[in-house]
C-alpha cells in the first residue's frame, strides 16, 4: 500500500504534473472556453446514452452508425457492427464523457486534458526510475507538450486514453509493489482494448518486466522459477481473456461496414491486412501520434 501511495503522490501530486496541467489549461483550455467545439463522436456516444424511450426517435441513418440510445452491451455491439473495432473499454470511455460531459465542451475538453497531463506525469516519473537526469527528462517532457495540439485539443480521440492505460502498467512494473504484474497487465489489456495498436506497448511492458528480473537474477540456472512465473502468467491470463474477447465479436457478429473501409463482400485476410498496414502508415510518422513514439523512445533508451 505504501509503494502504490508513493506513486500516486509523485505522479499526481508532484510538481511536474502540477506544471503540465497548468501549461495545458492555459493554453488549451482558457482560451477556448465555452467554445462549441464538437466533433464525430460527441453527437454518437450522446445519443448512446439518451434516454431509451428516445429510441425509435432517432432516424434510421443515424442507427446504422451506432448512434442510438442503448444499454452498454447493446452499445458495444452497435460499434463493432457499424466500425469493425471490438475496443469495447473505448465504448465505455466514450459512453462516460457523454454523460459527464453532456453538451458542453469545456467538461470534454478538460477531461482530455487532463488525461494528457496524468500521462505525460507518468511518463516523467518512468524516465526518473529509469535512472535518466532531470534536466533530460523534462527537456523530453516538455518538447512532447509542444507537440502539434491534437492530442492536447481535439477531445474524441482514443489515444490520451490508451497511453495513460500504458504509461500506468510501465509505471507499476517499475514500482515495487506488491501484486504489481497483475495490476499492470490489466492496464495493458484495457490500453488495446481502448486502442487496438497499444499492444506493441503491452509488449513492451513485459519485456521491461521480464528485463528486470533477469536482471535481478543475473542469468543463473534458476531462472524460470515462481517468481518468473508470477510475472508471465498476469500477462497471459490478460491477454487470453482479450483474445476471447474479439473472437466473440469476431466468431458472433457480423460488421455492417469497417473501421478503414466500408465493406460490401468478403475479402480474403491477406487483403485486408495488406490494406490496413497501408491505410496505417500516415500514422505512424504523424508527428502529433505520440502514442506510437513513447513506446519506441523508452524502449530506446
Amino acid at each position: 500500500m505504501r509503494a502504490w501511495n508513493n506513486l500516486c503522490n509523485e505522479v499526481l501530486f508532484g510538481v511536474p504534473f502540477l506544471i503540465i496541467f497548468s501549461f495545458a489549461l492555459l493554453i488549451y483550455f482558457f482560451p477556448l472556453f465555452n467554445i462549441a467545439i464538437h466533433s464525430d463522436v460527441h453527437w454518437l456516444f450522446r445519443l448512446q446514452v439518451a434516454d431509451l424511450s428516445l429510441k425509435n426517435s432517432v432516424p434510421e441513418g443515424l442507427k446504422q452508425f451506432a448512434g442510438f440510445p442503448s444499454g452498454f452491451l447493446d452499445g458495444c455491439i452497435a460499434y463493432y457492427q457499424a466500425f469493425g473495432r471490438a475496443n469495447c473499454l473505448d465504448v465505455v470511455t466514450f459512453r462516460w464523457l457523454a454523460v459527464m460531459g453532456d453538451g458542453s465542451n469545456n467538461r470534454w475538453l478538460f477531461a482530455y486534458l487532463l488525461f494528457n497531463s496524468v500521462g505525460l506525469a507518468t511518463l516523467y516519473y518512468i524516465l526518473r526510475k529509469l535512472g535518466m537526469s532531470v534536466l533530460l527528462v523534462a527537456i523530453l517532457v516538455f518538447g512532447v507538450m509542444l507537440t502539434p495540439s491534437e492530442p492536447w485539443m481535439r477531445p474524441r480521440i482514443s489515444e490520451p486514453k490508451a497511453a495513460l492505460m500504458f504509461l500506468v502498467a510501465l509505471a507499476l512494473t517499475l514500482s515495487s509493489l506488491s501484486g504489481r504484474h497483475w495490476y499492470a497487465a490489466i492496464l495493458a489489456a484495457c490500453s488495446v482494448m481502448i486502442k487496438e495498436p497499444m499492444v506493441f506497448g503491452w509488449f513492451l511492458v513485459v519485456m521491461v518486466a521480464i528485463g528486470r528480473y533477469l536482471d535481478e537474477k543475473k542469468i543463473s540456472k534458476l531462472i524460470f522459477n515462481n517468481r518468473f512465473k508470477y510475472i508471465v502468467v498476469p500477462h497471459f491470463a490478460a491477454a487470453v481473456i482479450v483474445i476471447l474477447i474479439y473472437l466473440f465479436f469476431i466468431v458472433y457478429l457480423k460488421k455492417q461496414n469497417d473501421y478503414i473501409f466500408f465493406i460490401k463482400e468478403k475479402i480474403s485476410f491477406d487483403t485486408f491486412l495488406t490494406n490496413y498496414w497501408s491505410s496505417l502508415k500516415p500514422l505512424w510518422f504523424k508527428f502529433d501520434s505520440w502514442l506510437f513514439a513513447i513506446p519506441l523512445s523508452v524502449l530506446a533508451f
